[in-house]
Order: structure tokens, then C-alpha cells, then sequence
């Protein structure tokens, strides 16, 4: 009998230092595609050099209260020329960059037409005459007209209102293509 409980303590021991299997985790997914992919030509009349190039990420929202709402990502690449290396005093063409978040709203959208407005705001950076960066805060408001041209791709021409402290609004106009990355034609 002795035996027997100890064979059997033996075993509870056993039995209840060991660990029930834990599931192996599902694989993490990947982070979604934007929606779309934007590439816009802009033109600031207070900017040096005056055109610039743009590019936006498009994400739209899901949910059982979508209300035609997207999140954004923009930047701006502007080519600064004249910027002087501080160390040879050569001359070369920098770039200036900003990078905004942003959140827009569908206003109208009728047949291949959509009209959105939205705000942005976020860091942007730029090289000063001593050699370093200088960051800024950067933001604006904006209307952006789309015409869907096909299944995949439309035309865009945001208008990004733009605060300068002392004047007053400055309308930058953009315009550019927008890619809907979930419908592209399949390769051939």
C-alpha cells in the first residue's frame, strides 16, 4: 500500500509540472495596401521653386459605420537649387520635404465624379545655409475633386489651403493620376 502512494504521489508530481500545449499563433498578416496611390504635380506661388511633386497613400476606412471617410499619407518633394555645401561652398540641388497625416470626407460623389474635403497635418523638413535641417509644423485644408476615369485609375486635383501667418490663405493647386491599387488589370 505504502508503495502505491508513493508511486501515485510520483505521478501526481510528474503530471503537474507539465505544461498543456499552447496552440501555435496564426502567422501575423501583413499590413493592408492603401486603397490608393496618388502622384500629383503641384504649383505654390509662394514657394521657391514654385512646382513640386507630390505623392499620397489612400486608405479608406471599413466598418459597419463607414461614412466615406479615408486616412492619408502625403509628401512633398520640392528640389531646392542654389543650396550651398557650407564646407567646399559648392552649389547643388537639395530637397525639402514635408510628410502629413490626414483625414478626409466624401462630400459628393455622383457617377464618375467625387468631391472630398479633409485636413492634414505633420513634420516638414528643409536644409538651412549652415549645413543642418530645420523641422517645421506643417498643415493644411483641402478640397479634392476625382474623376474616375476606369476601374483603376482617376484623375485628382486637390486644392490644399495653406495658412501664412500675416496674409492669409495660400491655394496650392495640385494635379495627378490615382491608382485604385485593388483593381489593377491582372499581368499578361
Amino acid at each position: 500500500m505504502k508503495r502505491l502512494a508513493i508511486t501515485t504521489l510520483f505521478l501526481a508530481g510528474i503530471l503537474a509540472g507539465q505544461t498543456i500545449p499552447q496552440p501555435i499563433p496564426a502567422p501575423v498578416a501583413p499590413p493592408p495596401l492603401p486603397a490608393y496611390v496618388s502622384i500629383i504635380g503641384e504649383f505654390n506661388q509662394l514657394a521657391t521653386p514654385q512646382w513640386a511633386l507630390g505623392l499620397s497613400a489612400i486608405y479608406t476606412t471599413t466598418g459597419q459605420n463607414n461614412i466615406g471617410m479615408a486616412n492619408s499619407t502625403s509628401a512633398d518633394i520640392v528640389p531646392v537649387k542654389g543650396a550651398k555645401d557650407p564646407v567646399t561652398g559648392r552649389t547643388f540641388t537639395a530637397i525639402s520635404a514635408q510628410l502629413r497625416q490626414g483625414v478626409s470626407e466624401k462630400l459628393l460623389c455622383t457617377g464618375p465624379f467625387c468631391v472630398y474635403v479633409g485636413a492634414d497635418i505633420g513634420p516638414g523638413f528643409s536644409s538651412t545655409p549652415a549645413g543642418g535641417v530645420s523641422i517645421s509644423a506643417t498643415g493644411s485644408f483641402s478640397v479634392i475633386t476625382r474623376v474616375r476615369l476606369n476601374s483603376w485609375l482617376s484623375f485628382v486635383t486637390p486644392v490644399r489651403m495653406l495658412y501664412v501667418n500675416g496674409i492669409g490663405w495660400n491655394p496650392v493647386l495640385q494635379g495627378g493620376l490615382s491608382f485604385n491599387l485593388h483593381k489593377l488589370p491582372p499581368p499578361k
